[in-house]
């Protein structure tokens, strides 16, 4: 009987477990949540670059919650989770990166954002930076055959792109500006003998050739640009690459073009053989 009763208790102990366990989640004081952020996030940011560092301000928004952020700076380098970071590249050229936000809502929903950001490490030929609707950068090549210098534009809106003539100092003949290069379609070649102040004098203006029927390039677009030196003369002195210094921001920079003339010689490179200026116009 003792046996008994110890059994019967231990089944009336667990009967008032369980009653307890049910009067704390039932009812209508019940912690149970039902999920309510349904609406996915909006993935968004804006950048800035100076030299090879870029910072990033995040503008994304959740209607119905908050979200966590994970930045890929397209070098890879490990992810970023910092709300506005700022990453400093490695490159040793001018260098485009596609940077990619993936954002997380508090509900598991995502959302993500991409551009392109190109970086000009500091004596790689300058440019305008990533602030502006339209984006200069050059590179100089100094290999000693190499013959050309490269200039780039990202046109982030709609724009009318001009190159001013502003002076020539140059005696080689045969110094051609291009743009856009022959990499892309169509080719206008601005000018093929800058030295000759007859064929090109200083003032002149040039409209680079866009493919809309205003001349404009649409948004989204990248214009390359491309300095091809030409040949001394007999007894010249000997050359080597040529090469660009720009400054300025959107809308006007100016490059100054050394052609690589009188290698070695006094105060060279002196980047005053051919400068230009380029104005970048917005087009309705």
């Amino acid at each position: 009987m003792l046996i008994g009763m110890r059994s019967v208790w231990a089944v009336a102990g667990t009967t008032v477990i369980v009653a307890l366990a049910t009067s704390c989640s039932g009812g209508s004081g019940s912690n149970v949540t039902s999920p309510t952020d349904t609406t996915p996030p909006i993935a968004s940011f804006t950048s800035s670059c100076t030299g090879v560092t870029c910072t990033f301000t995040n503008t994304s928004a959740d209607p119905d919650g908050s979200f966590t952020s994970s930045w890929n700076f397209g070098d890879g380098s490990p992810a970023d989770t910092t709300s506005n970071p700022s990453h400093t590249y490695a490159a040793t050229t001018a260098t485009p990166y596609t940077v990619g936000l993936t954002v997380t809502d508090n509900g598991g929903l995502t959302a993500t954002s991409s551009q392109t950001v190109t970086v000009t490490p500091a004596g790689g030929g300058g440019g305008g930076g990533g602030g502006g609707a339209v984006t200069l950068t050059c590179v100089n090549h100094t290999g000693a055959a190499d013959t050309t210098a490269d200039c780039g534009m990202d046109i982030g809106q709609k724009a009318i792109i001009t190159v001013t003539v502003q002076s020539t100092l140059c005696k080689f003949n045969g110094n051609t500006f291009v743009m856009p290069s022959p990499a892309t379609s169509p080719t206008d070649t601005l000018f093929k003998d800058g030295c000759k102040h007859k064929l090109v004098p200083e003032g002149t203006v040039f409209t680079v050739n866009g493919p809309n029927p205003d001349k404009s390039f649409p948004a989204g677009s990248h214009v390359n640009g491309q300095f091809i030196q030409g040949h001394p003369r007999p007894g010249d002195p000997p050359k080597g690459p040529p090469a660009t210094r720009v400054t300025g921001s959107f809308p006007d920079w100016t490059v100054a073009i050394d052609d690589g003339g009188n290698l070695g010689g006094a105060g060279e490179p002196n980047f005053t053989d051919i400068v230009l200026t380029i104005h970048a116009a917005a087009a309705p």
